[in-house]
Protein backbone atom coordinates (compact mmCIF):
# COMPACT_ATOMS: atom_id res chain seq x y z
CA UNK A 1 0.00 0.00 0.00
CA UNK A 2 2.58 2.51 0.96
CA UNK A 3 4.56 1.47 -1.84
CA UNK A 4 1.76 2.53 -4.33
CA UNK A 5 1.29 5.47 -2.25
CA UNK A 6 5.24 6.66 -2.52
CA UNK A 7 5.11 6.14 -6.57
CA UNK A 8 1.90 7.89 -7.02
CA UNK A 9 3.14 11.16 -4.94
CA UNK A 10 6.65 10.32 -7.03
CA UNK A 11 4.54 10.80 -10.33
CA UNK A 12 2.46 13.91 -9.46
CA UNK A 13 5.26 15.65 -8.36
CA UNK A 14 7.18 14.67 -11.51
CA UNK A 15 4.42 16.52 -13.53
CA UNK A 16 3.37 19.12 -11.15
CA UNK A 17 7.69 19.78 -11.94
CA UNK A 18 6.52 19.84 -15.40
CA UNK A 19 4.18 21.87 -15.44
CA UNK A 20 5.67 25.01 -13.43
CA UNK A 21 8.35 24.70 -15.54
CA UNK A 22 6.33 25.47 -18.94
CA UNK A 23 4.25 28.05 -16.71
CA UNK A 24 7.66 29.66 -16.21
CA UNK A 25 8.75 29.29 -19.75
CA UNK A 26 5.92 31.05 -21.40
CA UNK A 27 6.41 34.13 -18.71
CA UNK A 28 9.58 34.79 -20.06
CA UNK A 29 8.46 34.07 -23.52
CA UNK A 30 5.85 36.85 -23.23
CA UNK A 31 7.87 39.40 -21.60
CA UNK A 32 8.16 42.50 -22.84
CA UNK A 33 10.69 45.28 -20.98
Amino acid sequence: MHKILDSYLEQFTKEHEIHDGAIARSEIENYQP
